[in-house]
């Protein structure tokens, strides 16, 4: 998405021209809750297209705009070539957003510790990424909007409609606007939910860039496993409210059983010898020449020689730890 999804009591006050907005898409109230309940990557999809709708619209309206912050206030007049700009900063111990600072701020407006300073700017081609990053008490210039838009993957296209993007492009353009406010932390709520394989790809790799380039801290939230195995560093697993379990993601996996899949030249003589020779080993034959078993990780060598000792032959040995299998284990246990 262009902006950032609208709270819950944001489309509450919107509720009538939400309405209005399904139904130029033929839906109705009772599709929607059943959409709610069967489809979330679409009910995602039309949250942030009617989001983006809202915030076009107030960002295009805007007229005046202000930002507080401990020491300094930022007045902005949108015009339309041009934003203008007067910053106050006071240069004392008091805190403008508590009651206090601010009244001191009023029947003190010419003391020698207040500063008052003016300026514009022209507005580039990305007009409302600007007055947004304002809103959201940023300072970002046409330049950093570029970077970002180039590192998030949407190099050049800041002109163009989001409404002819692909679900992913939104969700990288929906990162470079977090980006702005430059966090150290970044939220990130089942980023990968509704796109093609070449979509998660673009996504997990932004995400691994944000960690390894920019030291970004990210906390993801994400039913797919598979993928937070392949970018995470910690995990917590959180069933019903409770946190389960929580460390490294490869020490956990690694202190857990293997799934081991064999390839062997005799499976119906493997499968009475490894029964013998290793307790409570369960066996699953995969065809006439494949079977997988869960074993502990020191006994793989073992198991390789015993087979090896007996004539069998061994033609593929294939360790698999999946963070699905460990996450069933957690839960069942």
């Amino acid at each position: 998405m262009k902006y950032r999804q609208l709270t819950k009591e944001q489309l509450e006050s919107l509720h009538k021209e939400f309405a209005q907005f399904l139904a130029t898409q033929k839906i109705d109230s009772v599709q929607w809750e059943k959409m709610k309940s069967e489809n979330s990557s679409l009910v995602e999809e039309e949250l942030n297209l009617f989001s983006d709708m809202v915030w076009d619209d107030v960002l295009n309206k805007v007229e005046y705009l202000e930002h507080f912050s401990k020491t300094s206030v930022n007045l902005f007049k949108c015009e339309k070539e041009a934003v203008y700009r007067i910053v106050v900063t006071i240069n004392k111990e008091i805190d403008l957003l508590s009651e206090q600072g601010y009244k001191w701020l009023l029947e003190n407006p010419k003391n020698t510790a207040v500063d008052y300073l003016k300026g514009s700017k022209i507005y580039s081609n990305e007009k409302n990424l600007e007055i947004f990053a304002r809103i959201s008490g940023a300072t970002v210039s046409t330049k950093e909007i570029h970077e970002m838009l180039e590192f998030v993957g949407l190099g050049g296209r800041g002109k163009d409609k989001t409404k002819g993007f692909s679900h992913g492009m939104k969700q990288r353009l929906g990162i470079a606007q977090t980006l702005l406010h430059k966090p150290e932390l970044i939220i990130l709520d089942e980023p990968t939910t509704g796109l093609d394989p070449q979509g998660i790809i673009e996504i997990r790799n932004l995400i691994l860039r944000l960690k390894n380039e920019q030291n970004k801290t990210i906390l993801l939230s994400s039913h797919q496993l598979s993928e937070i195995e392949l970018i995470a560093n910690r995990m917590v697993i959180i069933t019903k409210g409770k946190s389960l379990v929580e460390g490294n993601v490869q020490e956990l996996l690694n202190a857990q059983e293997l799934t081991v899949r064999l390839e062997l030249s005799d499976v119906n003589k493997a499968i009475p010898l490894i029964q013998q020779h290793f307790a409570n080993v369960e066996i699953t034959r995969i065809n006439e020449v494949e079977i997988s078993l869960s074993i502990e990780k020191q006994q793989v060598p073992h198991l390789n020689k015993m087979l090896g000792d007996n004539t069998i032959l061994v033609y593929a040995l294939e360790p698999k730890r999946k963070l699905e299998d460990f996450f069933m284990k957690i839960v069942q246990s």
